[in-house]
């Protein structure tokens, strides 16, 4: 399967592509095109899955509340309003890149109950759709 990219010529260099090729950055894998909300919803949508199971306090539930409570770079409101648009740029991609880095990783829940824990099937899920264009929510 392929992750959703631009629509644009790929022959045709963007000013961004140019720009990074001009610093020596690597060009990025894949260019995902979301709005804003699209982020924000992304974020509350993983926050419903670790917070679905409220005895859960297995790491990988704990990482991703922990994150989405206490990291300030991260798609909300107030960032939308007070900073520019390369700013959000930089802070959606440093989010995405995150995300799909927690969601990968796996943890075992303690006690001694060994029930899976169900999001750590539901959140690669979300982040899939998301990734692919078929959102969930």
């Amino acid at each position: 399967s392929r992750l959703p990219t631009s629509r644009s010529d790929p022959i045709e260099e963007s000013a961004a592509s140019r720009h990074h090729r001009q610093l020596g950055v690597a060009r990025p894998t894949y260019k995902l095109e979301r709005r804003f909300a699209d982020f924000e919803e992304l974020r509350k949508t993983a926050l419903s899955c670790v917070s679905m199971e409220r005895q859960c306090s297995c790491q990988y539930c704990m990482d991703f509340l922990v994150y989405i409570r206490y990291t300030w770079s991260q798609p909300r409101g107030l960032v939308k309003l007070i900073s520019g648009t390369e700013k959000r740029r930089q802070m959606l991609t440093t989010f995405i890149n995150d995300f799909v880095s927690m969601g990968r990783r796996r943890a075992e829940k303690p006690g001694k109950k060994k029930r899976k824990c169900e999001a750590q099937k539901l959140v690669p899920e979300v982040l899939a759709a998301f990734l692919l264009g078929d959102a969930l929510y």
